[in-house]
C-alpha cells in the first residue's frame, strides 16, 4: 500500500471510528489514516488501539483452495509480511471486495478512495 500511495496521492481521510446505523463502527486501515496529519494524542490512541488490536488477533491459515469472507463491519484483518522467492511455493492471495448496496454504515468518504487500481465491477440487479 505505500508504494500505491506514493503513485495514488493522498487519500480521503476516512475516520478510525464512527457512528453507523447500529452504534460504533471501526476502521483500522493504517493506508487510509493520515497520521503525519494528526496530533500527539490520536497518534497515542491509535498506537494504543493497534497494540491491543495485535494482542486480540488470531492467525487464520488456509490451504490451497480454500475461501476466507470477512465482512469488514465485524472484523479488522491484516496480512503477516513475507518475503517472496519466486520458486513456486510462495503464498499469492487473490481478492475480492463486495460492497452490499442498501447497506449504508461505512463512512462517505470510502466512495472517493481509488482502490490501489483496482477495477470496479457493477453487479446486475436482481
Amino acid at each position: 500500500y505505500t508504494q500505491a500511495r506514493d503513485v495514488c496521492g493522498s487519500q480521503p481521510a476516512v475516520p478510525t471510528l464512527w457512528r453507523g446505523e447500529h452504534g460504533l463502527t471501526l476502521r483500522f486501515d493504517p493506508a487510509y489514516t493520515p497520521l503525519e496529519r494528526a496530533g500527539a494524542a490520536y497518534r497515542a490512541a491509535y498506537a494504543r488501539l493497534e497494540a491491543e488490536l495485535e494482542r486480540v488477533s488470531m492467525e487464520v491459515s488456509l490451504d490451497p483452495g480454500e475461501v476466507l469472507v470477512l465482512d469488514n463491519d465485524l472484523v479488522v484483518h491484516g496480512r503477516v509480511p513475507f518475503r517472496a522467492r519466486y520458486d513456486g511455493t510462495d503464498r499469492w492471495l487473490k481478492r475480492a471486495s463486495v460492497r452490499v448496496p442498501g447497506r449504508r454504515t461505512r463512512p462517505v468518504a470510502e466512495n472517493r478512495e481509488d482502490g490501489y487500481g483496482q477495477t470496479v465491477i457493477e453487479a446486475h440487479a436482481v
